[in-house]
């Protein structure tokens, strides 16, 4: 049976691990309606890592903590990186804001050499340190858990 991307964000494993997310960070989640656009988004980066929903909720189901502390350790280096102005990270964040972080612990979990390409196909800028800097914080949250 093939899960949604709808049906993982709504999950209770997906779910747990978002509020620890939350509760780790104090962060607030936008109450609102997801924006159309966002699902479509996101399935472009699904398809972009080769990666299905059905390895995305293994991860959650299997490296909840670990993967919390993942993203918890990602958003305080993007904070210490733009000098603590914290709207370009907490202001509206919606429940599926944790997929691509996902994705990313997946690609470095089972597949790290294929993150770099990964993220050159999203056209973040400066793949090649951008891959390298989360493969630190991946190593870190496994040691840190």
């Amino acid at each position: 049976m093939s899960v949604s991307l709808d049906e993982f964000v709504a999950s209770d494993s997906y779910q747990a691990v978002l509020h620890d997310v939350l509760s780790r960070c104090g962060l607030p989640l936008h109450s609102g309606p997801e924006p159309a656009v966002l699902g479509e988004l996101l399935r472009q980066d699904l398809d972009a890592a080769g990666v299905g929903v059905r390895e995305l909720a293994g991860v959650v189901t299997t490296h909840g903590a670990e993967l919390a502390r993942y993203v918890q350790l990602k958003l305080v280096a993007y904070l210490r990186d733009h000098e603590g102005d914290s709207r370009l990270v907490t202001d509206d964040l919606s429940p599926a804001f944790l997929v691509g972080h996902i994705v990313e612990f997946h690609l470095l979990a089972d597949r790290p050499d294929e993150l770099e390409r990964y993220v050159r196909r999203l056209r973040i800028p400066n793949a090649r340190r951008y891959a390298a800097r989360v493969r630190t914080i991946y190593d870190l949250a496994l040691r840190t858990v």
